[in-house]
């Protein structure tokens, strides 16, 4: 017997989000990784952080590090390659979250184990119709619009 459900992971659990800001965007994420292990910190991902408008690279990197004993210790990191940095708190995006895998509000996809919605079945009836209506269209009726 299969029963979905979504639950949520507790707090001693979460791994912890951080924003290291200072590093320039040309950096490579492994070398900021071996930087935090050499630092005795366990880091899960380094991702570069785009302006949202823009889409052009900052100087901004998101780190998710496992939570360990030692984990407030990435909030006294001052300097990474001889560059000065400030390490802040991770802020999410307010409001309710969505699940990336069934697309359902108020849980994440890491604890979904719910059934996942056809895959594009909105835009599947769309093209269906756009497909048909391009196949019925002839070289006089272009001309005829012309």
């Amino acid at each position: 017997m299969e029963v979905n459900f979504h639950t949520f992971t507790p707090p001693t659990e979460k791994e912890v989000k951080v924003v290291l800001k200072g590093i320039p965007f040309t950096t490579d994420p492994e070398d900021i990784k071996r930087e935090l292990l050499s630092k005795n910190l366990e880091p899960v991902s380094v991702t570069p952080i785009s302006n949202p408008s823009t889409k052009q690279k900052i100087n901004v990197f998101l780190v998710t590090l496992k939570r360990t004993p030692n984990v407030s210790e990435v909030y006294n990191i001052n300097k990474i390659f001889y560059v000065n940095v400030t390490v802040d708190t991770y802020k999410p995006k307010p409001g309710t979250s969505q699940c990336y895998r069934c697309q359902r509000f108020g849980h994440s996809s890491v604890n979904c184990h719910l059934p996942t919605p056809p895959r594009f079945a909105h835009f599947a009836s769309v093209s269906r119709g756009l497909r048909q209506r391009v196949l019925s269209w002839s070289p006089a009726h272009l001309r005829q619009r012309a």
